[in-house]
């Protein structure tokens, strides 16, 4: 059942929208019965295009809604099943994925940021095979005549993450008599590094004059994860200002350990897991720290006797819940990163850590290591005492 905003978002009649759907609010669920209430409205289910940022969103959205004449579809999925004759880059071509990350940076900024190494022997690879990449997917079809089906109603998920690609893109969608519903929360725009724009949703409102509709109801998380979500997100003082509302009566768990050494912090992180029933995720702000997690539990067997345990990125942890979470390395350097010495980095930052913070729904635990460094800049704003 909607609650007042929920319906409002769904029965609401304006051209264009934006909805600022705070973590945990239910933005699935409205997205997928304002597709059914537009087509008991009379809209026909083909000309109704849902865009999604991964292949996971798209296919959970396709199963919940199960109506295959509704398009649901990545960007890059959608523009691929457009075009005809057309070949990707091979997953082994001979690029490292930090170079192929500069190069996409390059063409998601218009080409106007530094010309990245071995551009020009990248762009000769492409050619002698010949095939494209994702972001040239993306510019052929915005610069083919004619390119793609028209759609009376184009809803877009997780708006925050778009880049400048994929908004010239949507403005090529729409047409005369196209609506657009996009969703999206700023305070989870974590892809900048991708080339994500970190005012996408400011500049979507004003480039259609969109009508601004907010949910604030969290049905994930108990009370002391929501109050401790707003505490660190306030910090941002160029946001949007918004809480989020807890549902629950309940409070929660929230912790804070430090250790000496990450031998010490392996000891407590087996020992306290194997006190949790349901579900856990372990959260790391990088790779290198994931991978010595895991090395440091893997002699005590953690992760071949308990499948409900998930040890992941920040990132990749970005639209799940789990009802237990631990969130580990609060030094400095590692959460806010190294490389994050001014100030929009920081606010990314901070707003990824926001994100690991509002996967939890019955407990939350923070550790730092004081062989690692010394503690994040962070924990003032976190307020969170050992």
């Amino acid at each position: 059942m909607l609650n007042k905003k929920q319906q409002e978002a769904v029965l609401n009649q304006d051209r264009f929208v934006f909805l600022y759907a705070g973590a945990g609010t239910g933005k699935t669920t409205v997205m997928i019965e304002k597709i059914k209430y537009l087509m008991q409205s009379g809209h026909q289910g083909s000309s109704i295009l849902a865009l999604t940022f991964t292949k996971e969103a798209a296919l959970q959205m396709r199963e919940r809604l199960n109506i295959e004449e509704v398009t649901i579809e990545t960007f890059h999925a959608w523009v691929f099943h457009q075009l005809k004759g057309v070949s990707l880059i091979p997953e082994d071509a001979p690029f490292s994925n930090t170079m192929l990350l500069k190069i996409s940076q390059y063409k998601n900024q218009h080409q106007t940021s530094h010309l990245p190494i071995r551009f020009y022997k990248y762009s000769k690879y492409l050619k002698q095979y010949p095939c494209i990449d994702y972001d040239d997917l993306l510019i052929k079809g915005i610069n083919e005549k004619g390119f793609g089906k028209s759609y009376s109603f184009i809803l877009i998920d997780e708006f925050q993450d778009t880049n400048y690609l994929q908004l010239q893109l949507l403005l090529y969608l729409v047409k005369s008599e196209t609506r657009v519903f996009a969703v999206g929360d700023p305070d989870q725009s974590i892809y900048k590094f991708r080339g994500a724009i970190p005012h996408i949703v400011e500049e979507f409102i004003h480039i259609f004059n969109a009508k601004t509709l907010y949910l604030s109801s969290n049905y994930r998380s108990y009370t002391y994860i929501i109050a401790l979500a707003n505490h660190l997100i306030a910090y941002d003082r160029i946001r949007v200002k918004k809480k989020l509302i807890p549902s629950f009566d309940k409070k929660g768990l929230l912790q804070y350990k430090i250790f000496k050494d990450m031998d010490e912090e392996a000891n407590f992180l087996y020992e306290y897991i194997k006190t949790l029933k349901n579900s856990i995720a372990i959260l790391c702000r990088t790779h290198q720290r994931m991978f010595q997690i895991k090395n440091e539990l893997f002699d005590r067997y953690l992760f071949l006797e308990n499948n409900n345990i998930q040890l992941l990125t920040m990132h990749q942890a970005k639209g799940l819940e789990f009802d237990h979470v631990i969130v580990v390395g609060l030094e400095q350097q590692t959460i806010p990163g190294r490389n994050s010495w001014d100030q929009e980095s920081l606010n990314e930052e901070r707003r990824l850590l926001f994100v690991a913070i509002t996967r939890a729904k019955k407990s939350i635990i923070f550790t730092r290591v004081k062989s690692i460094g010394k503690p994040s800049q962070f924990l003032p704003e976190l307020n969170l005492k050992p």
